[in-house]
């Protein structure tokens, strides 16, 4: 499907099928991917520098040592990735209406990340620094949120979400009125009206 040349500058890739795929290695800048089914695909060892996927469907893609920076996400089913495995010191990313699934985060930099309007199902955020992310208007089922810096996050809107104040750093974290009370789930506090 690719050519060749393992660089890409400025290149469309529409509605094109790499599932199972070997792409190692490729760099792509300011590349866009729409609908691409990118699905059990290896792409080792790959470069992102201010591209978009829109609308595309990465389900246990193979990102080991995965280079992102100013990279979009958005609308895209993203399933069993271990985004811990990517380069830690080029790691900027972010996240619009994406369905995200049994992914990791584990021990990530991701400082001013944004997860907007995203369902998250079993997804893995311990020791991850998220100082001033955005989780505005999204949902959470399963996800996992230990030792995990939220100073600052937006959960504004956010649903579903369970976060020990005590294992979690969530100093001027924001959080909507009603779905705030959850935070005392961990102290055994009944509530009444």
């Amino acid at each position: 499907m690719l050519n060749e040349n393992k660089e890409h500058y400025k290149e469309n890739f529409n509605s094109i099928v790499f599932s199972r795929e070997n792409i190692i290695d490729h760099e792509f800048y300011n590349c866009n991917f729409r609908n691409c089914d990118f699905s059990n695909a290896d792409m080792a060892g790959c470069k992102f520098v201010e591209s978009l996927f829109v609308d595309c469907n990465l389900s246990n893609l193979k990102i080991k040592t995965w280079k992102l920076q100013e990279v979009n996400f958005d609308g895209s089913k993203i399933l069993g990735i271990d985004f811990s495995s990517t380069d830690k010191l080029l790691f900027s990313a972010s996240f619009n209406g994406c369905l995200i699934e049994s992914c990791k985060f584990f021990g990530l930099k991701m400082k001013n990340a944004k997860f907007t309007s995203c369902t998250f199902r079993e997804t893995d955020f311990q020791d991850t620094d998220l100082e001033k992310a955005d989780f505005r208007k999204s949902t959470f089922s399963e996800s996992n949120f230990n030792n995990t810096n939220l100073s600052s996050a937006n959960f504004v809107g956010a649903s579903g979400f369970n976060i020990n104040p005590l294992n979690n750093k969530l100093s001027k974290a924001r959080f909507s009125y009603l779905e705030a009370i959850s935070l005392l789930r961990p102290f055994g506090i009944i509530l009444e009206d």
